[in-house]
């Protein structure tokens, strides 16, 4: 009764007071606003499969050390390239280029370091047809001087043949793979500004067996633009991805261009949205076109200055004249995931290395997913220590065996060491399917309602919740608790309504259980104070009318 009174005097006094519609507004919607941004529902998640750790190698010293690429070599064992610190480096302030080998099982075979300036990348490693291998980084002199692209030859061994720098008086560097050409040259890709736009243009580069440069060309407007990737096209030439802030929608976005053997355009074509996506590998499909992957940049914000920054993986495919087929977002509202690489997977499908950072604690961990043709995540796991840096760079798979190179702040002798994985796919069994979740039928919208569930897992693994609300939010993974363990979530709509609550779990290995039976919950209207949209309006008004308060305490008695 005494809610119904409050309500009327209040209604009264806005209409006595002229105040409009617009003169306090909230919009329940946008309390919450954050888009998961994942094309694939949850329930697409087969668990089905995990990955199980045959080895885990780090390589290093007591400073800087890490692994930028990597590839299985033609022996089946792995080669991989960086820079160090540690080595031929007695204080650890100069940055050298870093060759390593290893065998089938990660033991170190040799290891090369290579010394041009001050600071001395190598990023992509490629093994040639005579067996040894070609290498693209760059240098960069103490006093910033020298800023240039760096390429090495060097035998089957590491020992070096030839190096050579490329480019002008400015910044330029490639960090793009390295393409064998038909006429035993080689051909890459990156950023100059030297050449082409000041702003920097991406830059392609042609060099012949002995690293002689024979041609360069830029590609640009009136921003930044420049190639991370390139590879040979499906139907002769070479395919480009680079990164654009001259064309397209937004901040930046993907730019791909397809050139013939001398370097002119035969198309491009750009994909975005209006914020900033960032790209970092391309790869040919099995039905003649490519996927890529990347990160997307996403700013929303709500009502009552709440402000999301989220970074997701992005993956899109073409066709072979740059056509959309379909592109996914893969992220979750409390963590940053962002993509380093991609590799197809022998069933269609392709696997994703990269990192995922903890927004509440920002500890970085390597992330390692698996999407299938479509798109759609078949499972997604996480490896890392208790320090914050953990990062895989690239993946290499075969069969149904997966290598990850990276670099990690856990492990290892120094600051940061080269980090080597090996993982081989295994069937899991998927937990059982929880039981209906318990809690009240009813309650009243901002009022916060608990909530609980009992999952198992058949082989007594960990395992993490999953609330659904109803409303097109969620819990985020809880957890980890014991198999049989209850959990108990706390949520509030912010709308009346009817709502149904399913809950699902997931074991250590990613897989994943169906969604339990539906609770329904009804969620009328709260019109007592302590609703916070109504003392919203209660403060505005207490501004203009003083008795306002004094009123209502007088009801509440």
């Amino acid at each position: 009764m005494k809610e119904k009174m409050i309500l009327i005097l209040i209604v009264g006094i806005l209409a006595l007071g002229g105040f409009g519609a617009s003169a306090f507004k909230v919009d329940s919607e946008d309390i919450r606003n954050i888009d998961i941004k994942e094309k694939c529902l949850l329930n697409n998640i087969n668990g089905q499969s995990g990955l199980q750790e045959e080895w885990n190698k780090t390589f290093g010293g007591r400073f800087f050390d890490h692994i930028l690429d990597g590839k299985k070599t033609n022996d089946g064992f792995y080669i991989v390239c960086g820079s160090t610190r540690s080595f031929d480096n007695e204080n650890g302030e100069n940055e050298d280029g870093w060759l390593l080998k290893t065998d089938t099982y990660g033991n170190e075979i040799w290891n090369k370091t290579y010394d041009k300036m001050e600071e001395d990348v190598l990023a992509r490693v490629h093994q040639t047809s005579d067996n040894g291998y070609i290498l693209n980084g760059w240098i960069i002199s103490s006093d910033g001087k020298y800023h240039d692209s760096w390429i090495i030859k060097t035998d089957e061994y590491g020992v070096e043949i030839w190096n050579n720098t490329f480019g002008g008086i400015y910044i330029d560097y490639s960090y793009s793979n390295i393409v064998e050409t038909s006429d035993d040259g080689y051909l890459l890709s990156g950023f100059s500004n030297s050449y082409g736009d000041f702003d920097g243009d991406l830059w392609v580069l042609k060099i012949d067996g002995n690293g002689n440069e024979e041609w360069n060309k830029t590609f640009g407007g009136a921003k930044r633009d420049y190639g991370v990737d390139i590879i040979n096209a499906h139907d002769g030439g070479y395919i480009i991805l680079g990164n654009t802030f001259s064309y397209g929608e937004g901040d930046s976005d993907c730019w791909i261009i397809k050139i013939d053997d001398n370097g002119n355009e035969q198309w491009s074509k750009t994909f975005g949205d209006n914020f900033y996506n960032n790209v970092r590998r391309i790869r040919k499909t099995g039905d003649g076109g490519y996927i890529v992957v990347g990160t997307s940049f996403y700013v929303i914000d709500a009502e009552f200055d709440y402000f999301y920054l989220d970074f997701d993986i992005w993956v899109f495919k073409i066709d072979l004249l740059g056509n959309l087929k379909w592109e996914t977002t893969i992220g979750d509202r409390f963590v940053e995931e962002f993509a380093n690489s991609i590799q197809p997977s022998s069933d269609s499908g392709f696997l994703i290395s990269g990192m995922m950072i903890d927004k509440s604690n920002g500890k970085t961990d390597g992330l390692l997913m698996k999407i299938d043709g479509n798109g759609c995540v078949e499972w997604k796991n996480i490896f890392g220590g208790l320090k914050h840096e953990d990062t895989f760079k690239v993946i290499q798979t075969e069969n149904d065996d997966y290598v990850v190179f990276g670099y990690t702040n856990s492990y290892g002798e120094g600051d940061y060491d080269a980090w080597i994985i090996k993982f081989s796919y295994f069937e899991n069994e998927r937990p059982h399917t929880p039981n209906k979740p318990i809690g009240p039928l009813a309650g009243r919208i901002m009022d916060y309602c608990d909530y609980s569930c009992i999952g198992t897992e058949p082989e007594g693994q960990e395992i993490y919740y999953l609330f659904n609300w109803g409303d097109g939010y969620d819990s985020g993974w809880l957890g980890p608790y014991d198999s049989g363990e209850s959990c108990i979530a706390t949520y509030f709509w912010s709308d009346q309504g009817d709502y149904e609550i399913r809950v699902k779990i997931k074991d250590v290995h990613g897989g994943e259980s169906d969604w339990s039976d539906p609770l329904s919950v009804r969620m009328p209207r709260n019109m007592v104070l302590k609703n916070f949209v109504l003392l919203r309006f209660i403060d505005r008004l207490g501004e203009s009318f003083p008795l306002m308060k004094y009123i209502i305490k007088i009801l509440e008695e």
